[in-house]
């Protein structure tokens, strides 16, 4: 299969950083966001967080009101698997309306949901995915310093952490993807490659903060059979992605403004949700990914073990700690960091 117009544009490589925890306590339902299944997810800016319900004057400006329930059950993104070493799917950008912590916001999307679907492979399989832009066309001008932001609804396609090539088809952050065109992605994951949770995101200079913050990304998860693991064995499996909520008065992202003054009112939510429970049974387990695709805030999570990290010459974290409901010590939560979880017991 070929792509349908696609072009060169700059390169910039990311690190890949995985976490691993491993431990934890018991509990039957816990609140998301900012406590997170116990972790105390805090920005780390301050202690203070920005209370929406009075969001930079939403009220009086006129962004959209929708129905907002506290604590409603965590909702888990659609799951496409690999079947017979093959995962062939179809991802749709497009905008959508998605309501969040009581605002009805407009938003560029994957298959119209946020976060986008989870994608399940495993080792050696063959991923291909048909890119399709419904975006519509960008209005302003190529800027000389393509540095600069612009093009908010040209797009690529990134797979956050894999060691796959970044050439032709496969993880090539030098296409472009137009309005109006469809993509096809090509990648094979190699049959040694480390088993974990990775992400994927539009990674097209002058486009990817607004994309990635209006909640273009979603799980990428390489599996592994846990059976010979006791802590893992028969766990619940849960994808939980953290992202900030920014928008404008009119409930959408578009302009570079709205993404980068530190005194927009933000909040955070998880799987596209303010404030969700997870309920799980007395001495139950679940195991899952955990990441974060904000751009630019460090959150800080509490757990009742505090964590040190140092990053080798592969940029890799790791770290086995326990997770109870009541912590204090603190760890950094960097941008862009991914992590493979297990809670309860």
């Amino acid at each position: 299969m070929r792509p349908i117009g696609s072009t060169s544009r700059h390169l910039r490589g990311l690190s890949r950083r995985d976490f691993l925890w491993t431990g934890g306590t018991s509990f039957a339902t816990g609140l998301l966001s900012p406590g997170l299944v116990g972790l105390a997810v805090k920005q780390s800016r301050g202690e203070s967080v920005v209370n929406m319900q009075g969001h930079a004057g939403a009220t009086n400006v006129g962004v959209p009101r929708a129905p907002y329930q506290k604590g409603a059950l965590l909702i888990e993104p659609e799951v496409r698997r690999s079947v017979n070493g093959e995962l062939r799917t179809t991802l749709q950008v497009r905008y959508a309306y998605k309501d969040i912590g009581g605002y009805r916001l407009h938003l560029r999307s994957y298959e119209g949901t946020i976060p986008g679907p989870t994608l399940r492979v495993r080792a050696g399989d063959l991923l291909r995915i048909r890119l399709i832009n419904d975006l519509p066309p960008n209005r302003d001008p190529v800027p000389i310093d393509l540095m600069l932001p612009h093009h908010f609804n040209t797009t690529n396609f990134h797979f956050h952490g894999l060691h796959v090539s970044p050439e032709g088809l496969s993880d090539n952050i030098f296409r472009s993807m137009e309005p109006g065109q469809s993509y096809d992605i090509e990648t094979t994951i190699p049959r040694d490659h480390t088993r974990g949770t990775y992400w994927y995101h539009p990674h097209h200079h002058g486009s990817a903060d607004v994309q990635i913050t209006g909640g273009m990304a979603g799980a990428l998860i390489v599996e592994d059979d846990f059976d010979d693991i006791p802590e893992l064995r028969g766990a619940a499996d849960r994808v939980l992605i953290l992202n900030e909520v920014l928008f404008d008065h009119r409930g959408t992202i578009e302009t570079y403004d709205t993404v980068w003054p530190e005194a927009v009112p933000r909040f955070l939510s998880v799987n596209g949700q303010r404030e969700p429970a997870i309920r799980m049974r007395p001495g139950g387990s679940n195991a899952g990914g955990l990441f974060t695709p904000a751009t630019r805030t460090t959150f800080t999570l509490c757990t009742s073990l505090p964590l040190t990290a140092s990053e080798d010459h592969k940029s890799v974290i790791s770290k086995v700690c326990s997770l109870r409901l009541a912590s204090v010590p603190t760890c950094w939560w960097r941008p862009e960091l991914s992590a493979r979880t297990l809670f309860g017991r």
